[in-house]
Order: structure tokens, then sequence, then C-alpha cells
């Protein structure tokens, strides 16, 4: 019985020591963990910053064919006779690659809620912005002969407004993102 008393101090110092060390390296694996999933959001916030800066670039390029579009469906409107026009419209393609990676790999859940809430608005009112894009090319492709040419370039011109006021508010929304995230 008296060497368990003698050896229980040493053992005590020894159990002591794994833990501290099971702990330490816990410790260290969590710190490590933590430092590749602020990484991974660096990242994220990097591919989305560019992303955004793109698709600003792009909608920059088409906005004035396509204002010159719905200035001359008004035109057409207002004169009398036949009427023949030629429908330019300049699709603009958007990305939303850096956002769906952003998600499926889990990198977005390091980012800072705030910044996650606003970044998702964005794409939010891009996907309306495409789809309305979407719909005036379904229109253009739907016009057909023996139609009344005043209701097709009502109709248009109509859509065209439509897209460039989500096309404004989009661009808007596309440099409050980006000066956002510059100051993060």
């Amino acid at each position: 019985m008296s060497t368990i008393r003698q050896k229980l101090p040493g053992l005590l110092v020894e159990a002591l020591s794994v833990v501290f060390a099971v702990l330490v390296a816990l410790a260290v694996d969590e710190w490590r963990d933590d430092r590749e999933n602020l990484e991974l959001a660096d990242r994220a916030l990097a591919g989305l910053t560019a992303e955004i800066g793109n698709n600003l670039s792009e909608l920059d390029g088409t906005r004035a064919a396509n204002e010159a579009m719905l200035a001359q469906l008004g035109a057409a409107l207002t004169e009398a006779g036949e009427q023949r026009l030629g429908v330019e419209f300049e699709y603009t393609q958007l990305s939303q690659a850096a956002w769906q990676t952003s998600q499926v790999t889990q990198a977005i859940h390091f980012v800072d809620y705030e910044a996650v809430q606003r970044v998702a608005r964005l794409y939010d009112l891009q996907e309306l912005f495409i789809e309305n894009q979407r719909a005036l090319v379904d229109l253009i492709g739907g016009v057909a002969g023996g139609v009344d040419p005043s209701d097709v370039i009502y109709r248009l011109r109509g859509r065209l407004a439509v897209v460039m006021e989500l096309e404004a508010g989009l661009a808007k929304s596309y440099r409050e993102v980006l000066s956002d995230l510059a100051e993060r």
C-alpha cells in the first residue's frame, strides 16, 4: 500500500501531463482549422469581389446599346405609317460562379454575416435582372408576322424599360457591395 502512495504523485503528474498535452494538441488543431477557415473565407470574398466587378463591367458595356434601343423604340411609337424596326438587344452575361462556389464549399459560413446578407440580396437582384432579360428575349423571339407593329413596339419598349430600370439598380448595388467588401 505504501508503494502505491509513493507512486501516486508521480502517476498524477504523468496523467496531468498527458491531459495537458492532449489539450494543447486539440487547441493547436482548432487554431489551424480556424486559420484555414479564415483563409477560405478570404478567398471567397476575393472571388466574389472579382466576380461582382466583372459583372458591373459587363453591365456598363451593354448599357449604351440598350439605351439606344429604348430610344429607337420610343421614336418608332411616335412615327406613323409602315414601321420597320431592327431589334438589337444587348444581352448581359452575368456570372454567379463565385457565389455558388462559396456556398458549395461552405466558405460563406466563415464570412461576416452582414456581408453575406448584402451579397445574397445582390445576387437575388441579379437573378431578377436575368429573368427579365430572358423574358425580353422571349418576347423578341415570339414576334410573328401579321401582328400590329405598334403593339409589338409598345410591349418591347415596356419590357426593355423594366430591364433598364433593373440594370440601373443592379449597377448601383454592385458598386455599394464592392465598396462594402473593400472596407472589410
